[in-house]
């Protein structure tokens, strides 16, 4: 009976731990380089992937954190299928909930020509 209880109460711990892992972790952030450019998203992911490739004079980055996409394409940014206008080279990019900005100032969504 003794057992039962000690080991009920290390699983109680351990549930308890993870619950309060998963709280913490909830507000990172993560960051990467995207050709010339440092990226940096809130919240951050347990779920990330990039993808780069150049050729013919074409440059194309992309990352995946979460619900978040980022487009680098020839200097281009796209934030989830929005463009947000053209970099240049080494500016630093961070998506913080939904909100981009570009060598620390926000940016705006880039409207197509009609």
């Amino acid at each position: 009976m003794k057992f039962f209880s000690v080991l009920g109460l290390i699983l109680l711990t351990t549930t308890l731990g993870c619950m309060f892992q998963y709280e913490t972790t909830g507000g990172s952030e993560d960051e990467t380089d995207m050709g010339s450019h440092h990226v940096v998203v809130r919240p951050g992911s347990n779920m990330t992937s990039s993808m780069s490739s150049s050729g013919g004079g074409s440059e194309s980055h992309r990352f995946e954190c979460g619900g978040t996409n980022i487009e680098i394409r020839n200097e281009e940014l796209t934030v989830n299928g929005v463009p947000y206008g053209t970099l240049s080279p080494g500016e630093e990019i961070l998506v913080d909930h939904g909100e981009v900005f570009v060598a620390g100032v926000k940016r705006e969504v880039v409207s197509s020509s009609p």
